[in-house]
């Protein structure tokens, strides 16, 4: 929106958009490690060294399902084109 705002306003705009976009950046760190901690304590698997077969849960497509969806929720919420 920076290119419709006068030449005053024009680097708060600027400012504006890149510290939304480090929030954005910072909640989906927060948002992948919720995920990965309710992962891990959900579905406990033994470590690799330990069971190289077990190790690997079947329900590992849940978190791809949960990414993946999430990501769908933020491109319908998006303004603009």
């Amino acid at each position: 929106m920076s290119e419709y705002s006068n030449k005053k306003t024009r680097g708060a705009f600027v400012a504006a958009v890149f510290a939304i976009r480090g929030f954005g950046i910072l909640a989906g760190g927060i948002f992948a490690i919720i995920i990965s901690a309710a992962f891990k304590n959900r579905f406990d698997a033994p470590p690799y060294e330990v069971d190289p077969i077990g190790s690997t849960v079947p329900e590992t497509d849940y978190i791809l399902e949960v990414r993946m969806s999430s990501w769908k929720g933020r491109k319908l919420c998006r303004t603009g084109p």
